[in-house]
């Protein structure tokens, strides 16, 4: 009587009854007709596969590790020293180790060190240079000189000349200069908050493409020891050459979507690096917490808040006074400054004239012609400018604050409905998977793609979870928060 031949055992993510199977099949053959050794390895095998972990109320078979779903199937296993054990997918989502540079690292890097914020620092310092410039007065101008050289008629003098200025121009200058400095101070603001805003989405951008990658070697892993396993298994004339070619398409995708997620992952670091004002900072690591808290923003309530408090906005409004005071500034000019002059001649011994004499002028532009009418009009125009200007950047404001709190808002939603439903349900699924194929109720393509439906639902919660952290960062831009998250 011939020996039953096993079955083919699941080799997707390759559980315990796959690998009793291949353990014990040398041996099974080696005993020929023995009675119960051919029989025995299958019940084994049978009795070892995927197993439900014991129910509990409302959940599914499963176990949880820090927020992310991971079957029984997937734990390592050290049946025999020949064969590596599969190891366990990595927890997606989960908080870095104290191993690398942190948020607040390469926001300080960022502040210290940002050419953005040094060149807006460096135009805010001009600014009020230039006010402090406008409220200074007009030098007086020496001169000395000889009206006439004629023997004993010859004069000698010296004078001082001084502008004096009228209606209050040099406080007019002023007042424009310090709101034109004002302006630059709050583009100093907008610049930091750019700096901020820009070094937080890159940092979590870093952070999940780093643990993007990690998620992508462990199902590597497992997806070579898989394919290894079912090589076996098909030289004992176990498995089939369609389970070994489903796996190595298998394996093939998975490496090179490792190999991508590799790359993405380093170009993210040197982004962030560059972000700092340092681009050729090495940064090997990022460490974070994708799954932190975050603020509940209301939508009505953080448009007004943005409005109320955005640099854009305030910069805005002192535009509008500024060009009130310009406007001002161009009506007084047709008053004429007064040029006065005033100082002592000498004239010769032996003239008619007295020689210590006294001599003055005065000088006025009189305005005929040119009244200033252009600039007036100009300045009147400037102010409805600037008006519209303001209304402008409320509603431009008002428009990207909805667009960042659309997104944030719907990652949001969508990675907490893969941590309470999707991810539940694609573990199960693996789970379910492995037990019907054990008990041949479905083929092996279904099993496999129960296994990419997990890694699928993992990747795609990091996704999520990038989304919502760069939405975030820039509503934190726009309210111009210091502390983030």
């Amino acid at each position: 009587m011939s020996a039953p031949k096993p079955r083919n055992l699941p080799v997707g993510h390759l559980g315990r009854a796959a690998l009793i199977a291949l353990v014990a099949i040398g041996p099974a053959r080696a005993e020929g007709d023995k009675s119960g050794s051919q029989s025995a390895p299958v019940a084994a095998a049978t009795e070892s596969g995927p197993r439900r972990l014991p129910q509990t109320a409302g959940r599914p078979s499963s176990r949880r590790v820090e927020g992310v779903q991971v079957s029984a199937a997937d734990r390592p296993m050290n049946m025999t020293a020949q064969i590596r054990p599969i190891p366990e997918p990595i927890p997606p989502g989960r908080a870095e180790p104290d191993t690398g540079i942190t948020l607040e690292d390469v926001t300080n890097l960022a502040l210290a060190n940002n050419p953005q914020i040094r060149e807006a620092a460096g135009k805010a310092a001009a600014a009020r240079a230039q006010a402090l410039q406008a409220s200074l007065y007009p030098n007086p101008t020496f001169g000395q000189a000889s009206p006439q050289l004629a023997g004993n008629q010859t004069q000698y003098n010296g004078y001082i000349i001084q502008d004096i200025v009228t209606k209050n121009k040099i406080g007019l200058d002023t007042a424009a200069a310090e709101r034109a400095a004002r302006e630059a101070e709050l583009a100093l603001v907008r610049a930091r908050f750019d700096v901020l805003t820009r070094v937080r989405q890159s940092f979590y951008t870093a952070l999940v493409a780093q643990q993007r990658v990690e998620v992508l070697e462990r199902m590597v892993k497992i997806a070579e020891t898989s394919l290894d396993i079912s090589q076996r298994l098909l030289k004992a004339e176990v498995g089939t050459r369609g389970d070994v070619l489903l796996l190595q398409i298998e394996y093939s995708r998975s490496s090179a979507e490792l190999q991508n997620a590799i790359t993405l992952a380093e170009t993210s670091r040197r982004q962030l690096a560059a972000s700092t004002g340092l681009f050729d900072m090495a940064i090997p690591r990022v460490q974070g917490d994708v799954r932190q808290a975050l603020p509940e923003y209301e939508v009505i309530a953080v448009q007004q808040g943005v409005i109320s408090r955005n640099a854009l906005v305030r910069s805005a409004q002192i535009e509008i006074a500024r060009n009130q005071i310009l406007l001002r500034r161009a009506q007084v000019e047709p008053f004429p400054n007064i040029n006065v002059m005033g100082g002592y001649q000498n004239q010769l011994p032996g003239a008619f004239a007295p020689e210590s004499q006294g001599i003055y002028q005065v000088q006025i532009v009189v305005p005929l012609w040119n009244r200033n009418q252009g600039n007036i009009r100009a300045a009147a125009a400037n102010i409805g400018v600037a008006g519209a200007q303001l209304n402008r950047v409320e509603n431009e404001l008002a428009n990207t604050t909805a667009q960042a709190l659309g997104r944030y808002l719907t990652a949001k939603q969508l990675a907490e409905r893969y941590e309470r439903i999707i991810l539940p349900s694609a573990v199960e699924l693996q789970d379910i998977s492995a037990q019907l194929y054990n008990q041949s109720q479905i083929d092996f393509l279904r099993y496999l793609n129960a296994q990419r439906a997990l890694l699928d639902a993992n990747l795609a919660y990091l996704g999520a979870q990038e989304s919502r952290w760069t939405a975030a960062a820039e509503v934190a831009g726009l309210l111009q928060s210091e502390r983030f998250p």
